[in-house]
């Protein structure tokens, strides 16, 4: 066999995520891939960029599951995180239903960013980040209880958009971020 192939071979593909929504892109393009977790640090640094925050959260994600999961120079291990800002503040998990109401009515009617930042390896990592705008419909009060009822904005942060039902109360390119 010719060496060169034989070097450039790829092991494993690694996602180092439990993100189901990642995990489902990769196995809708044909990459089968192992998902771990990482069990890094998700530290947001209010001094840094969103961009540079969510690169150096993917890269640890990404260093944790090298050193955890035993890889090598021939896996390929991709990792990524995601944040939304609104008016400038970076915009978490909200803490109940309360926290998550507020959230809903903030975004409502206007405009807010969600930040991907991602790290790739595969004898080397390489980190970028990418953005998207996203216009929010002006909700009603029923759309706001209804989702909040159905229990998935306690379990996510302003990342509504890529969140099946929510997708209705978006104007973006949901590809682009997740």
């Amino acid at each position: 066999m010719d060496n060169n192939l034989e070097k450039n071979k790829i092991n494993r593909i690694i996602l180092a995520s439990q993100s189901k929504a990642r995990m489902k892109i990769l196995n809708d393009i044909g990459i089968n891939a192992e998902s771990v977790i990482s069990g890094a640090d998700e530290i947001i640094d209010f001094n840094l960029t969103p961009e540079e925050n969510l690169m150096n959260i993917a890269a640890a994600k990404l260093e944790k599951a090298m050193r955890g999961y035993d890889a090598d120079e021939n896996d390929y291990i991709i990792s990524a995180d995601t944040a939304v800002y609104h008016n400038g503040k970076y915009i978490g998990k909200p803490k109940d239903e309360k926290d998550a109401e507020t959230m809903l009515r903030g975004f409502s009617g206007g405009w807010h960013r969600i930040y991907t930042g991602a790290a790739v390896y595969y004898r080397k990592m390489i980190r970028f980040a990418e953005y998207t705008d996203v216009k929010f419909i002006e909700l009603k009060d029923k759309d706001i209880t209804a989702y909040i009822k159905n229990g998935r904005t306690v379990r996510e942060s302003g990342r509504v958009c890529g969140s099946g039902s929510g997708r209705v109360f978006c104007r973006t390119d949901y590809w682009r971020y997740l």
